[in-house]
């Protein structure tokens, strides 16, 4: 299975594990402007209205993501199932969990510049 590639801010070695909201994914019908880095396309699989959201699942490739819009914004975009939309992950909300730090501590990086 292939992964999603992400570039992102981080210095220290060892990522286990990242984290990113499923609030916290930019969805649009029209590809963004802006340089290509942390933008994929997709596919809407699933859509279930359950308010005030809409919960999708969004096929990237191989791997299907969780995205939820508010129910207005699902609705003024036009969007319903096998629906391709453009993606772009809100970086400076994303969670790096890696190793240890110094003092052998678990340690996770709640936000990130982007």
């Amino acid at each position: 299975m292939w992964g999603i590639t992400l570039v992102i801010p981080y210095e220290k070695n060892n990522i286990k594990k990242i984290a990113l909201s499923s609030r916290d994914v930019y969805v649009s019908t029209d590809k963004p402007p802006g340089p290509e880095v942390n933008r994929f396309i997709g596919k809407i699989i699933h859509a279930e209205e359950k308010p005030p959201f809409v919960h999708m699942r969004v096929s990237v490739g191989e791997n299907i993501l969780k995205v939820d819009l508010p129910k207005e914004t699902f609705y003024e975009l036009g969007l319903y199932s096998r629906k391709d939309v453009f993606l772009i992950f809100k970086l400076r909300r994303l969670k790096i969990y890696g190793g240890e730090d110094e003092m052998g501590l678990p340690f996770a990086t709640p936000n990130c510049s982007s």
